[in-house]
């Protein structure tokens, strides 16, 4: 999430980036399958690192997630199947504006239906927090906050030339090798995007200054799952979703970028996509066993 909360509302990040990084990695399905049904202890950990969380925390959020890690595992899994299957056959032969538009709603649709189930227990949680504990979070996020400064301090120039190879590594991974002329019109193509993490490093500040505040005020669960509804779905200025104008910006550009390269590819390598997809699809569907 824009603001790193690792907690039982952003369960439905780590749960995401659980598959992603198991693609990464390149996991054999037996082991996908271990650190997927072994998720309940990587997000504990990780909200520990955020929080110190107590032993009482500890074992809320073991039986909380329990039940909602087996629904993710019943009913979401499904759909992400079902997902890229879909998304594997329309992009044999390319990837239209309106096909990038229906990804998006999706994506979008995967993220609020966990964070709709997933917010009361989120409330509760941060409900529990003591001043001490919120100090270490602050403490967390800020340290979370120092590799993008970082990256932020860097010559422009070097920043763009690692923002293209980055996305030369990632169409190579996706669409499989790329020629010498694909490579040099990708590049082009990535370092002419605008750049968005400076923006980004002071939407994520301003947000977490204001969780920060709430938290501290110690309003009750109601009134920080108001908060939380305020900051992931309903704000204009403060979700992330395709209310804010700035989120619609960025999807705006990464249309452009996505169709562009679209346009440089082979059909083979569209095939290559399309059994990529596939393939991470029959991964998913191991894990419903």
């Amino acid at each position: 999430m824009s603001f790193r909360l690792i907690s039982m509302k952003n369960l439905k990040r780590l749960l995401m980036v659980f598959l992603l990084v198991l693609v990464q990695f390149s996991c054999t399905r037996m082991v996908f399958r271990y650190i997927y049904n072994s998720a309940d202890t990587f997000i504990i950990r990780k909200v520990d690192e955020f929080f110190n969380i107590n032993d009482n925390q500890k074992a809320f959020l073991k039986k909380r997630l329990k039940p909602i890690l087996a629904l993710h595992k019943e009913t979401e899994l499904q759909n992400y199947i079902q997902f890229l299957e879909n998304t594997s056959s329309d992009l044999r032969d390319g990837i239209s504006s309106a096909e990038f538009d229906q990804i998006v709603r999706e994506v979008f649709r995967f993220r609020d239906n966990i964070y709709m189930k997933t917010i009361d227990d989120s409330a509760t949680f941060l409900s529990t927090l003591s001043n001490a504990q919120i100090k270490f979070f602050e403490k967390a996020l800020r340290k979370n906050l120092k590799p993008l400064e970082k990256k932020i301090a860097m010559p422009r120039q070097e920043r763009l030339e690692e923002r293209a190879e980055k996305t030369i590594e990632q169409v190579n991974k996706w669409y499989g090798s790329l020629s010498d002329e694909q490579e040099k019109k990708i590049k082009s193509i990535s370092k002419s995007s605008p750049e968005w993490t400076k923006n980004w490093i002071t939407f994520r500040k301003k947000r977490q200054a204001e969780l920060l505040e709430v938290l501290r005020s110690h309003p009750g669960q109601k009134a920080i799952r108001s908060e939380l509804n305020e900051m992931m779905l309903n704000s204009q200025s403060r979700a992330t979703t395709m209310k804010n104008p700035r989120t619609r910006k960025f999807i705006a550009e990464i249309k452009k970028q996505t169709l562009e390269i679209d346009a440089l590819v082979t059909q083979k390598q569209r095939e290559h996509l399309a059994q990529k997809l596939s393939g991470l699809a029959a991964d998913l569907r191991y894990l419903q066993k």
